[in-house]
C-alpha cells in the first residue's frame, strides 16, 4: 500500500508541474536562427505531456492497484484457500 501511495503522490506532483507549464501564460519564444515564433509549439508540447501524465496518473493510481488486488484475490479463490 505504501508503494501505491508514494507512486500516486509522485505522479500527482508531476501532474501539477505539467499543469503549470501547460496552462500558464508564456512570453513569446523566437528561434535563434530564423527568428520564428515557436511559443505555440512549446505550449502544444507541454499540453501533450500534461495529458499523457494525466493518463499515467489515472492508470497507476486507480487502474493498476485495482487490477493487482483483483488478480491477487482471484488467484487465492482459485487455489481454494483463504490465506
Amino acid at each position: 500500500m505504501i508503494y501505491y501511495a508514494s507512486q500516486g503522490l509522485a505522479n500527482a506532483l508531476l501532474l501539477a508541474i505539467y499543469a503549470v507549464q501547460a496552462f500558464a501564460d508564456h512570453k513569446q519564444c523566437y528561434s535563434a536562427v530564423n527568428k520564428i515564433d515557436i511559443t505555440e509549439r512549446f505550449v502544444l508540447t507541454f499540453r501533450v505531456g500534461f495529458y499523457l501524465q494525466a493518463a499515467v496518473f489515472v492508470n497507476q493510481t486507480y487502474i493498476d492497484p485495482y487490477l493487482q488486488l483483483s488478480h491477487a484475490f482471484s488467484s487465492r479463490r482459485s487455489q481454494g484457500g483463504s490465506n
